[in-house]
């Protein structure tokens, strides 16, 4: 009998500290998980890019930021690449396995830098005013990696940003929508201010959904709506332009297409 009592009083006790230390999955929890966002594998299989997120809670910010990591295919020998509280995201390997680009926000516009894996720092090779698409298709390399095609939205105009900061910048609903644009940066040419040169290749008014290059590097087709509004991009044709000549093809209208893919020729 005394035995039974003495395990009676063990187990409230142990149900008394239990209901004490248990806690339940909150949303502060959730915050603090940190999760892969994106995995680009080398050219070679060797080595592994990804990139972590996790949430930034402070008085003045409330967002996600990612950084870019690197390692052996086997998860050894972790590096990582960026850091800070600005984000890095959209990691992508040079074809030849020895440049990685990443696009960041590290200057307050989301631009693309360049960083060399034997080590170095990151160079960053775009300097737009709107910002460069920080999505997965946003940008990719040439074939050769002597380019680098990426998409910017068009910037605010010099008569918005007058009125915004003259805080007279009431408008009218889908006036002036702002179009995703197609360019070409040139990492191995420069201008006389020492600048990498860089192109917009779609000068008509419709948005850019999806682009990839021709194997050849001479060409990218790419897919387009008439803007980014949700109606607008239901549908899309598919364009070929030539990247040197600027000359353009539309190759089919009307297709319900976000991505396109280049296939080169099968041997015999």
């Amino acid at each position: 009998m005394k035995q039974r009592s003495l395990l009676i009083i063990f187990t409230l006790f142990t149900t008394i500290i239990f209901a004490q230390t248990k806690t339940n999955w909150s949303p502060e929890q959730c915050l603090k998980l940190k999760n892969i966002s994106a995995v680009a594998p080398s050219p070679d299989g060797s080595k592994v890019l990804y990139t972590v997120r996790e949430a930034l809670m402070t008085d003045d910010r409330s967002e996600y930021v990612n950084q870019v990591f690197l390692c052996n295919a086997d998860g050894s020998s972790t590096i990582q690449l960026t850091k800070g509280d600005k984000n890095s995201a959209n990691p992508k390997w040079s074809p030849d396995g020895k440049w990685i680009a990443f696009t960041s926000s590290r200057d307050g516009k989301n631009n693309l830098y360049v960083l060399p894996v034997g080590g170095g720092e990151a160079e960053k090779v775009t300097d737009v005013k709107s910002g460069v698409g920080n999505f997965d298709w946003s940008y990719d390399w040439s074939p050769n990696g002597n380019m680098i095609a990426f998409v910017m939205i068009d910037a605010v105009a010099d008569k918005e940003e007058k009125s915004k900061k003259s805080k007279n910048d009431w408008y009218f609903m889908d006036e002036e929508v702002k179009q995703n644009r197609l360019f070409v940066l040139w990492l191995n040419k420069k201008d006389t201010a020492g600048k990498r040169i860089q192109k917009q290749i779609t000068k008509e008014n419709y948005n850019i959904n999806a682009f990839d290059w021709s194997p050849d590097g001479k060409t990218i087709a790419y897919s387009h709506g008439r803007s980014p509004e949700q109606n607008d991009n239901v549908y899309s044709d598919i364009s070929l332009i030539d990247i040197e000549s600027e000359t353009q093809n539309q190759l089919q209208r009307q297709v319900q297409a976000k991505q396109i893919h280049y296939s080169a020729p099968m041997e015999n």
